[in-house]
């Protein structure tokens, strides 16, 4: 199985260096910078979109959601563990969180 997906793979790199190389002879010289770094800029764009991204900082109650803890956010009852757990786990597993998280990593 693993020899199959191996010998898929050369397959598909060499398919690249020949469209590649179809390319290099169908663009004029002048052209080729503006084509690759335009090539280039639109790979780094989609492997950007891939990433999850959020800039938006989520709502206290929206962390006490991620953690099962809403009915005891909303109602008052969290004890100093449950409030403690989501801002422990930022330090983390989020590293660009807070200025202690940042000392942290």
């Amino acid at each position: 199985m693993r020899r199959h997906y191996t010998s898929l793979i050369d397959e598909w790199i060499e398919l690249m260096k020949l469209v590649n190389v179809l390319v290099r002879t169908q663009v004029e010289p002048c052209c080729w910078m503006t084509y690759t770094t335009h090539r280039d800029t639109q790979e780094t764009l989609q492997t950007l979109d891939r990433l999850d991204l959020d800039t938006d900082k989520p709502t206290e109650e929206d962390i006490m959601k991620k953690f099962g803890l809403e009915a005891s956010y909303q109602t008052g009852d969290l004890n100093c563990w449950q409030r403690i757990k989501p801002k422990v786990w930022a330090l983390f597993e989020e590293p660009y969180s807070s200025s202690y998280a940042k000392v942290s990593t």
